[in-house]
């Protein structure tokens, strides 16, 4: 049992140092996921294949034709480049869910063609909602991050936006657990954005980069990361989904992440084996020295009664004595740095 205990505790130690990952930024900054996107078509996303140090889940990729203009087909629906969903990645990195995306939908497109959903997350437990906020379209780009108003679009049966609404009681990033959802306009119909109750409270801020217009002429680009916890033991996150408010275009991606204890964790918990199997292997020495050196004499000292400090003495003397000088023939042949020269002498005990 001792030899299992400290091969557990080295175990643990071992996987804390496997399930490091690489750490993700978010910053809007795709590329520590190895993606590389660029205006002109110069992206290079559809041959997108992980970065393997990242903890990388799952992604979809599905960039259209940069030049495209409203007719052109991005699927579900057409909308071109304005509407254009390209990459979702999806990964479990530093005890946090971590998603990174990119798109068309850009605020410079104007009101009418701008009207970015939130972000739906299927889990065993329910659904959960994340408010990427947006702003409105037309109006000044520069990129926000979590704490920025949030936004509900308003949009007509043929998918163009004709208002919107800023919402002061849903910040973006604020993440919400089982909300109401608008669909879109256009079959086929999804959920693209949380229908916020004002009676309802959010369950935490999620890390927010929208980049808006900040960052090329053509593309914006969404990170978020989630604290794992927040989602609670043993609860599986299967899917993950995002459209502009219309659903002309969609990413989905499918995972299995079941939170586990994050590397720092199994650290104190192997740590924490391993000690425990040195304590009882030095009590475990102790013990066996002092059956070698004195039975005779423990044996006294154990069951005699303790009624004063001078029978105890008396009594165990002679045991202390022989035990005493074991051990130190003991230290003479292992060295002055023997772990048994400062340890005291006790009786043997029962539990180990």
């Amino acid at each position: 049992m001792i030899h299992n205990t400290a091969s557990i505790g080295v175990a643990l130690l071992m996987a804390a140092a496997v399930v490091q990952a690489d750490p993700l930024v978010v910053d809007g900054d795709l590329s520590d996921w190895g993606v590389h996107v660029a205006d002109h078509n110069g992206s290079d996303i559809n041959a997108y294949a992980g970065h393997a140090g990242i903890g990388l889940g799952g992604w979809h990729s599905e960039d259209s034709n940069d030049y495209q203009g409203d007719s052109g087909y991005v699927g579900p629906n057409y909308g071109g480049q304005n509407y254009d969903a390209e990459f979702m990645g999806v990964a479990s990195n530093e005890g946090r869910l971590v998603i990174g995306l990119s798109t068309g939908q850009r605020p410079d497109n104007g009101l009418k063609r701008y009207s970015p959903g939130d972000l739906r997350i299927v889990t065993s437990a329910g659904v959960y909602g994340v408010e990427l906020g947006g702003g409105a379209g037309g109006a000044a780009g520069g990129a926000i991050e979590e704490g920025a108003l949030g936004s509900t679009y308003l949009v007509d049966s043929h998918g163009w936006t004709i208002g919107h609404v800023a919402e002061a009681g849903a910040v973006a990033g604020s993440i919400w657990f089982n909300p109401d959802w608008i669909l879109d306009p256009i079959g086929p119909q999804g959920a693209v954005q949380i229908d916020h109750d004002p009676s309802a409270a959010s369950i935490g801020l999620a890390d927010l980069f929208f980049s808006r217009d900040s960052a090329t002429t053509q593309h914006a680009f969404l990170e978020l990361a989630l604290d794992l916890t927040l989602f609670g033991d043993g609860v599986t996150i299967q899917s993950l989904h995002w459209r502009p408010s219309c659903g002309n275009d969609e990413l989905n991606v499918t995972v299995d992440f079941t939170p586990n204890p994050e590397p720092g964790s199994l650290v104190l918990a192997g740590a924490g084996l391993v000690a425990l199997y040195l304590l009882r292997r030095r009590r475990q020495l102790v013990r066996q020295a002092g059956g070698r050196a004195g039975a005779s004499g423990f044996s006294r000292f154990a069951s005699a009664p303790l009624t004063s400090a001078t029978q105890v003495v008396t009594t165990g003397c002679d045991a202390r004595r022989t035990a005493h000088g074991a051990l130190h023939q003991m230290d003479n042949g292992r060295g002055a740095s023997s772990p048994y020269r400062s340890l005291p002498i006790a009786p043997p005990r029962d539990t180990p």
